[in-house]
Formats: C-alpha cells, structure tokens, sequence
C-alpha cells in the first residue's frame, strides 16, 4: 500500500511538471534585489534576466505601474503592450531621449551602443561625440515630433525615453506595437542625489550589468556620504538662492528637491526650504527680491557667465548681497560651444563630485585646494 500510495505522488508530480512544460528549466528562481533609495522601480532577478517594475513612469503620477521583463532567452515573444514589455538582453543598439540617459549608459561603459538620440545638441560627453563623427548617430526628433519612422530604421534592440508629458503616449504606443520596445526612465520623480543615482542599477539590467553598476553606486554613495559627514560639522549654515528669471519669472527648486538636497547636505541653508515640495515654484520677480536679496551665495544662474550677464537682466540684482559680495557661481563651467552642459548629464551619476564642490564653495576651509569642476565662480 505505501509503496502504491509513494507510485501516485510521483505520478502526479510528472504530471503537474508535464502541464507545465515537463522541463524544470521551465521555472525561474525569483529574488528580489531592493533599492537604498530609489523609490520608482523594484528590480527581481530571474534565472534568465530581470523582471523591472516601475512604479512612476509619469511625473508626479503614481496611478500606473509599467514591467518590463528583461530575458537573455532570444526566442522570448514580443510584447505589444506599453504596460507590459519582454525585452532581449543585453541590449545592444539603443536610442535614447534625454542625456541623463546617456550618462547612465556611459558610466556603464556602453556608449558606443547609442545609435540614435533627441536633440544631440544638448551632449557634452567627448565620446559621444567621437562615435558620432566616426559612426553617425541620428537624431531621432523630440517629444511630440519623435521621427517614428527613424527610429523604425535603426532597428534598436529599445528606445528609452521620459514621461513628462502623457500627450505623447500614442506614439510610444504606436512605435512599441511596431516591434521596438519603448522603456520609460523616471529618475527625475526622484528627489534625492543618491536616489537618482540609483537608477543606474535600472539601466544596468538592460545591459546585463547590474553588478558592475552596483559597485559604481557603492563607491559613490561611499564617497558622497564621507563629504556629507564633513559638512554636517559646521557651525554655521550660508544661506543660498538658486536660479535666474525668465520673463520675469523665477523658477524655483522646492524645498524637496535634488538642488535642496544637495545645498542641506553642503551645510548650506537653501532660502526656500520652507517650500516643502518636490515640485518647481514659479515666483514673480518682486517677490523673490524680497525674500532673498539677503542670500549669502547665489548659485545655478542659468545660461549667465558673468555678474554683468545677471546685471543687464535686472539692474537690481546688483543690490544682492550675494552679487555685491561676488558670491555668485554656476554650474555651467563644463559646457561646449553648442550648448552641452555636463552637469545636466554626468551630474545625475556623479553626485559626490557635485557635493565636493558645493562644500568647496560653501564651506572653502573644509575641502582644501579643490579645484571646482562643474561650477565656476563669476567675474
């Protein structure tokens, strides 16, 4: 009887296994590997690749989750479905829509794989530029002009593109339904340094490198964290303006934001800190001369080189305290003869270098002889 009983267990194991394709290599070991501080995405390592949930693929709206289930399985089926995305890794030839994304994709060491981008214009990386004389890198259009059919042409194994606006969701949807799987990157719902950073561990999975992204993020937060440590002893906090108006409006960081996060952790004292949101204010010009005429330092000043370019946009701005003290610098001193500022691009995978040199201008005795390197001081 138990030798019987032991005969019917086994057979209905072979037949549990046998609906379900009668091979175990059928079924994939899942496990989690959490985030310290994105909140956008959860990654789960699968037995052949990644399953990406991502939580926010729009700015700030948090209703929709999008999976893109990465596998190195090359007879994997197609998606056609934004929603829900199978995509072949490691990827291989890809377009992208925004220079953060190429600097994720450089700091893994992939540039070359770019073979179409929006508006490149706006890059300042060197080899990007190299690849794109050698090789030619097309541009692909930009938001609501998105060249489909281009991007068709390319044949990319994905196009990774942004959300801020859903009014261009059918052309992903149209383009996805073609065959090219179209994969948002949200790290700008992020409001933290560390946080963006961590979303190379996302673009890490498209190219099968997580773990060497993991030990780029390790060394980094490390970094970052030790001059963190350094600024967090000082006796007194600068306080700091950021920004310049345009058509008499400013646009200001919110006391939750990456700028805010940045200037707290410097040991500064952002001025509008009280405005406890992730989002941008615009302000009226007069109501920014009130408030912050007395900033001690003045910094990100758009597209200004000099305290005369700040000057001929408002006469007023002379009467600062931190212009009258020449203390003004912005974050454009890596910026090529077309416009390519590198702190809009590295800057999302570089926080530490960013951190070290806003200490060196806040704080100049903490951090000896350092030599700024996304930031310039104004003449």
């Amino acid at each position: 009887m138990k030798k019987r009983f032991n005969s019917a267990i086994i057979l209905l194991i072979a037949l549990i296994l046998a609906s379900c394709g009668g091979n175990q290599q059928n079924f994939n070991i899942q496990q989690s590997t959490d985030n310290k501080y994105a909140q956008g995405f959860e990654i789960i390592t699968e037995t052949d690749g990644y399953t990406i949930k991502l939580l926010s693929p729009w700015m700030d709206n948090y209703s929709t989750t999008f999976t893109y289930r990465l596998t190195t399985n090359d007879t994997a089926q197609h998606s056609n479905t934004m929603e829900n995305q199978v995509v072949p890794i490691p990827v291989k030839r890809v377009a992208i829509m925004s220079t953060t994304h190429l600097a994720m994709i450089a700091a893994l060491n992939e540039t070359h794989s770019v073979v179409g981008i929006s508006e490149s214009r706006y890059v300042y990386d060197s080899l990007f530029w190299k690849i794109y004389e050698q090789n030619g890198i097309s541009d692909i259009g930009y938001e609501n002009s998105i060249d489909v059919e281009k991007i068709l042409e390319l044949k990319p194994d994905a196009i990774f593109v942004y959300g801020l606006s859903q009014g261009i969701s059918q052309t992903f949807h149209r383009i996805v339904k073609m065959g090219v799987p179209v994969v948002f990157v949200s790290e700008f719902n992020e409001t933290t340094p560390l946080a963006k950073l961590e979303w190379l561990r996302f673009m890490g999975c498209f190219y099968d490198k997580l773990d060497i992204a993991d030990s780029i993020i390790s060394y980094k937060v490390e970094t970052y964290n030790q001059y963190k440590e350094i600024a967090s002893q000082v006796k007194t906090r600068p306080t700091v303006l950021t920004g310049l108006p345009w058509k008499d409006i400013w646009n200001i960081s919110g006391g939750n934001t990456f700028t805010a996060a940045l200037i707290s952790d410097a040991g500064g004292e952002y001025i509008y800190s009280h405005l406890n949101q992730k989002v941008n204010y615009q302000l009226g010009i007069e109501e920014v001369f009130l408030h912050a005429g007395n900033a001690d330092f003045w910094i990100n000043t758009g597209i200004a080189n000099s305290l005369s370019d700040i000057s001929m946009t408002d006469k007023r701005f002379v009467e600062f305290k931190a212009f009258a003290n020449k203390k003004v610098f912005n974050n454009n001193k890596r910026q090529n003869s077309i416009g390519g500022n590198d702190y809009l691009e590295s800057g999302i995978v570089s926080p530490e270098i960013i951190l070290k040199d806003l200490i060196s201008i806040l704080h100049p005795e903490l951090i000896e002889e350092h030599e700024l390197y996304y930031y310039k001081q104004l003449e």
